[in-house]
């Protein structure tokens, strides 16, 4: 399933759905509500407060935290500050759905609600790499609509119409199992959190030898996915 949250236009309540052939289906996670066409809605982050946000280098080693306070929903404008050196970087991104502690490979795979891509911008001019903020979304994808894993994915980076870039995603060094057990040792992972590896090798902003610039619309696309929009004003 593809899980969504939503705002319709005139009414402010975050809504719940799933996305299926074009269309969200809205839901109270018991029975069906309605039936909406996406261009009649806004997307918002498809969960809502993420408790904590774990950045995980791709190629290995300790993580990271990020501000979970600065995650924008699908489309969100990602403002900066001026500078010359704006860039971006594609993480693949899993959600847990339930708390785990001291969790083992197998434990920790079951808590995954399924996952998602986050892109982190970045302003090379600043000690914290990613202070401009993030954006997820636009679904969480639950793994048995990913019978493959998150291995075999194609992803792609656009600026407006133009590509930017185009790579098989491959896997990170440590699966997610992997890096939900670290991130569990000696406390709890919990419900909403996401543990997220990047930058995927490719998909990043000056690799593609080209700054983001005022107006520039952001698109990352992972394959099975979705595609995950910003607008940048600097």
């Amino acid at each position: 399933m593809k899980l969504c949250r939503f705002v319709v236009d005139d009414d402010p309540r975050p809504r719940a759905g799933v996305f299926h052939d074009g269309k969200i289906y809205e839901t109270d996670g018991e029975k069906a509500l309605g039936v909406h066409a996406p261009d009649t809605v806004q997307l918002l982050t498809p969960i809502g407060h993420a408790a904590s946000l774990r950045l995980f280098p791709w190629d290995g080693g300790p993580f990271v935290y990020g501000n979970p306070g600065a995650i924008g929903p699908p489309e969100f404008e990602v403002l900066f500050s001026e500078t010359d050196a704006a860039g971006c970087d594609v993480f693949l991104a899993a959600v847990l759905g339930s708390t785990e502690r001291e969790a083992t490979p197998q434990e920790a795979e079951r808590i995954i609600l399924g996952y998602s891509i986050l892109v982190a911008f970045s302003d090379g001019r600043r000690g914290d790499r990613y202070a401009p903020g993030y954006v997820l979304g636009p679904f969480v994808v639950t793994p048995e609509d990913l019978p493959g894993g998150v291995a075999s994915l194609k992803g792609r980076l656009h600026l407006g119409e133009e590509m930017v870039a185009s790579v098989d995603v491959g896997a990170p060094r440590l699966g997610f199992p992997e890096m939900i057990q670290a991130a569990s040792r000696g406390g709890d992972v919990r419900e909403g959190d996401i543990i997220a590896a990047g930058p995927i090798p490719g998909l990043s902003l000056p690799e593609a030898d080209r700054s983001l610039r005022d107006g520039d619309d952001v698109i990352a696309v992972i394959e099975k996915l979705g595609a995950l929009g910003a607008r940048i004003r600097l």
